[in-house]
């Protein structure tokens, strides 16, 4: 980036306000998830890239809780709004204690590699969450955590992360809610998961 252009930037965000900033930063946010539409719709048109939508996957999940009891839990497949974006999503409200669990089981081809696991997460809008009360979003694949985030914010976030698994194996990939504090409005969801790999040759 010019320097120009970053300084002038700067001065420009300092001037702003809170509520100035924080939109701000929502915008910056929607340019990086248009960014990664727009690459993940070439990965669309390139053959020799491997793609499986794992909402295509969610009749045949296996939905429980962490605890025993599964009081509150509630997760099921449709169209979820965040920040006023509307996706194809998980829900994944967590129960009263412990983890609302969805397990997807994924055969990788053999001759994949460089597999990449992508999603969206959030909280609904409508929510009436407080602000001190965050959900925590957990992803785990054979049995290990790779990623884990928290938040309360009713807009979408994203995440691109490596999928340790062997090509030819079959992975268990569990997304994982808990609610860190008050159990109501943890409207949580995941947008969109997908996991794309480039060939071996």
């Amino acid at each position: 980036m010019d320097s120009t252009l970053f300084d002038t930037l700067i001065t420009r965000l300092r001037g702003l306000g809170e509520e100035d900033l924080a939109r701000t930063s929502a915008f910056i946010d929607f340019l990086a998830w248009q960014r990664r539409q727009t690459q993940d719709a070439r990965a669309d048109n390139d053959p020799r890239v491997w793609r499986a939508d794992l909402i295509d996957l969610f009749p045949n999940a296996a939905i429980a809780a962490s605890a025993p009891d599964m009081s509150g839990l509630d997760a099921h497949l449709g169209l979820a709004i965040a920040g006023g974006v509307e996706r194809a999503a998980f829900f994944a409200h967590p129960p009263v204690r412990g983890e609302c669990v969805i397990t997807l089981r994924l055969p990788i081809p053999a001759a994949t590699a460089a597999l990449r696991l992508r999603f969206g997460y959030g909280i609904r809008d409508g929510a009436g969450i407080a602000d001190a009360n965050l959900v925590a979003f957990r992803v785990r694949v054979n049995g290990y955590r790779v990623w884990s985030a928290h938040t309360n914010a009713r807009r979408w976030d994203e995440a691109d992360i490596a999928l340790p698994v062997e090509p030819g194996s079959v992975a268990a990939i569990e997304f994982r809610t808990e609610a860190l504090g008050d159990h109501r409005y943890t409207w949580a969801a995941w947008a969109q998961p997908r996991v794309v790999g480039a060939p071996t040759a």
